[in-house]
């Protein structure tokens, strides 16, 4: 299958997705109540940028030059999808040790070290140490919707 056409079936796989997400979101109490958003003002928003990122995928499908590659999948491709993945998994197993937001800062200063194209130090400590901070402002303390606490009680 050629990349075009993978990508426009992944585009249409991602807007069905969205729209469900998007759907699923209204189905639940969306705005602010007494305590916070409630519990569909993540997923409708979610599905909302999905489905724009979506729709701009298809859409780019059009214009974009494509390049005949010799096979479906490349090894640095499998390579890229197999530490997504186990990188993401052991970030969720890690959130029930050291809490969600220590466990979003490893993981995203994780990727940043390892597909930067050039591994700077200070880049890598910024990330590990500014990200959870943001995340624990804007979560904990402006919308006042807490994160998963691990047994350290971060």
């Amino acid at each position: 299958m050629e990349m075009k056409k993978a990508d426009q079936i992944t585009g249409v796989l991602l807007l069905a997705l969205s729209i469900y997400i998007i759907l699923t979101g209204l189905s639940l109490e969306l705005w602010w109540g007494d305590e916070g958003p409630g519990p569909g003002f993540v997923p409708f928003w979610i599905g909302l940028l999905l489905s724009i990122s979506s729709i701009l995928l298809i859409i780019s499908t059009f214009n974009k030059k494509y390049k005949v590659e010799s096979g479906t999948f490349s090894k640095e491709g499998l390579k890229l999808l197999f530490t997504l993945t186990i990188s993401a998994v052991a970030a969720g197993l890690m959130a029930h040790v050291v809490g969600m937001v220590i466990s979003m800062g490893l993981l995203a200063g994780f990727l940043a070290t390892f597909f930067a194209e050039e591994r700077k130090i200070f880049t890598t400590i910024g990330i590990l140490v500014i990200l959870p901070i943001i995340l624990y402002l804007i979560f904990q303390v402006a919308l006042d919707v807490p994160f998963p606490k691990g047994i350290l009680g971060l």
